[in-house]
């Protein structure tokens, strides 16, 4: 099972599954400069993270999901 980002346009609300038995995950927020947003624990639901984009401007995202190899998703923000 990979990491996998839907819906990937959002519009606020998206979620990511994480291939972990972890019972939370770090995760950093860029925006499409690479300039840190956010660096924050989420709790692991079910084998999905669930995150907002609520306030935040349209455009595109880089999302870093801090497991054992990090890996960096992009997402856009209708």
């Amino acid at each position: 099972m990979g990491i996998f980002v839907y819906p990937n346009q959002t519009q606020d609300t998206f979620y990511i599954t994480v291939p972990t038995v972890q019972k939370e995950v770090v995760i950093e927020l860029y925006s499409n400069i690479s300039q840190l947003i956010s660096v924050k624990t989420y709790p692991v639901f079910y084998g999905k993270v669930q995150l907002s984009l609520e306030n935040k401007p349209t455009g595109l995202y880089i999302v870093k999901v801090l497991l054992d190899e990090p890996v960096t998703i992009k997402i856009i923000k209708q």
